[in-house]
């Protein structure tokens, strides 16, 4: 009980102390295009928790069939009024830094990409949003010493799917951040994590080789409905005009 105190007393800190203008992402009108970038990897771990250090384990696996970045940003895209006007480029979702702030003061880094700079200028960008993976220094789903990071199967008390996500929106001019979405997990109105329900597989995963076709396509179901619930609530945190 006191990790999850500590947990929820530092998210209250973090969401308290960082300037968070969800006022002007609200007033974000058809003239002022968003460019979109998810930066999420071609790969899921599979993370496994025992009951001592021995039973620990780590492997990943390569997702890149389920182009999980291309359905992110166009899942954002349908979930937003099409009022707004959105911008892609996968070719600058990796040269782009991922979201990071400095672990004091809580200031957020502004972005900086030469290349996002023309793109922005030449396309007459307002705002960069970034959707991206989350480490945390802690255990969210069961409490343990373990640290818990983007996205995956987690194998401990449980078997669940896990996703930890950024979802920042940046002014294209300055880089200079604007507004997050997400800072709480699960039932906050502004979750930057969430789990699923347990995962039954016929055996715990312990290599590549027991995840077959069928396992790989129920996991990828998991992963992509956790982002569907993410995205639609921090769409809403942000209150950008949905497409209901």
């Amino acid at each position: 009980m006191k990790f999850y105190a500590y947990l929820l007393a530092g998210l209250f800190f973090l969401s308290g102390c960082v300037s968070n203008n969800i006022e002007r992402a609200k007033s974000i009108t058809s003239e002022e295009p968003i460019l979109v970038l998810s930066q999420f990897p071609d790969e899921f771990q599979v993370k496994t928790v025992g009951f001592s250090v021995f039973g620990n384990d780590l492997f990943y696996l390569d997702i890149n069939d389920w182009q999980l970045n291309d359905y992110v940003e166009d899942k954002f895209e349908s979930l937003i009024s099409s009022d707004y006007k959105v911008l892609k480029n996968p070719e600058l979702r990796f040269q782009v830094a991922k979201p990071d702030y400095n672990y004091f003061t809580l200031e957020k880094y502004p972005l900086k990409n030469n290349s996002l700079n023309q793109y922005v200028k030449n396309n007459n960008i307002k705002y960069v949003l970034l959707i991206s993976p989350m480490k945390y220094k802690a255990d969210p789903y069961f409490g343990t010493n373990q640290h818990i990071n983007d996205l995956g199967v987690y194998q401990g008390k449980q078997t669940i799917a896990f996703l930890q996500m950024y979802f920042w929106l940046y002014d294209a001019t300055t880089g200079n951040f604007v507004a997050s979405g997400g800072y709480g997990g699960y039932t906050d109105d502004a979750p930057s994590w969430i789990g699923s329900s347990n995962l039954y597989f016929p055996n715990k995963l312990t290599s590549k080789d027991d995840i077959n076709l069928k396992i790989n396509a129920q996991i990828e179901n998991e992963i992509k409905g956790l982002f569907d619930t993410l995205l639609a609530r921090n769409v809403s945190a942000l209150k950008l005009k949905t497409s209901k």
